[in-house]
């Protein structure tokens, strides 16, 4: 088995999702994205950077909002925009 992905869950309202480049549209995202759900149902939230379309699009497909922009913490310091999915 090959490593495909990463899911960090914090509890209640925070998921770091990092899927690896060769692993993307194989459905693994979504599998993450669910696993994430079944931890914290009540909510999820995540930020992306703002320049990354793909991955917005791929969290507005899965039903999540954004709610906020702002700026990464160092080392990135990039834009960056919070999403929200709740229950």
């Amino acid at each position: 088995m090959t490593d495909t992905g990463v899911a960090q869950v914090r509890p209640y309202v925070d998921a770091d999702i990092d899927e690896f480049p060769e692993a993307q549209r194989s459905g693994i995202g979504s599998v993450l994205l669910r696993a994430a759900h079944a931890l914290s149902p009540a909510e999820l939230r995540l930020c992306t950077f703002r320049r990354n379309a793909p991955a917005r699009a791929f969290y507005a497909k899965h039903g999540f909002a954004e709610i906020a922009f702002g700026v990464s913490p160092a080392p990135e310091s990039e834009p960056d925009v919070e999403l929200r999915r709740p229950a």
